[in-house]
């Protein structure tokens, strides 16, 4: 309602902008439980293996290890598919620095994996 007393004086029509507003506030809070209980369920189910070879494996946790935490932070709850708004407010940080981060961080990933996978030790 605090919105309404804002533009007051330019609004004609008042029950149906806050119908509106009120639409959608709910739509994105409809919107935000609904990534939620898709990211609890996604947490709570075992994931298949993308990758079978014990090196390979040890391989990318190496090298998503070499990510500065803020960077590994933000790229993991990125994959998870939480937005940029929703990272920052979840790691208490300006949306732009989450943004920067992730940004940051494909660039680090990126110049680490275009060198070669390691040799298979076994």
């Amino acid at each position: 309602m605090a919105e309404l007393l804002s533009i007051w004086p330019n609004c004609t029509h008042p029950y149906g902008w806050v119908r509106k507003v009120a639409w959608h506030k709910y739509l994105r809070a409809a919107d935000r439980a609904r990534r939620q209980a898709e990211g609890e369920a996604r947490a709570g189910a075992p994931s298949a293996p993308v990758c079978e070879d014990p090196g390979e494996v040890a391989w990318v946790r190496e090298i998503l290890l070499g990510l500065p935490a803020r960077q590994r932070a933000v790229m993991a709850l990125y994959v998870d598919g939480y937005s940029i708004p929703e990272i920052a407010a979840l790691l208490k940080m300006e949306v732009s620095t989450a943004r920067s981060n992730l940004r940051h961080a494909r660039t680090t990933l990126r110049r680490m994996l275009e060198g070669p996978p390691p040799k298979n030790k076994s």
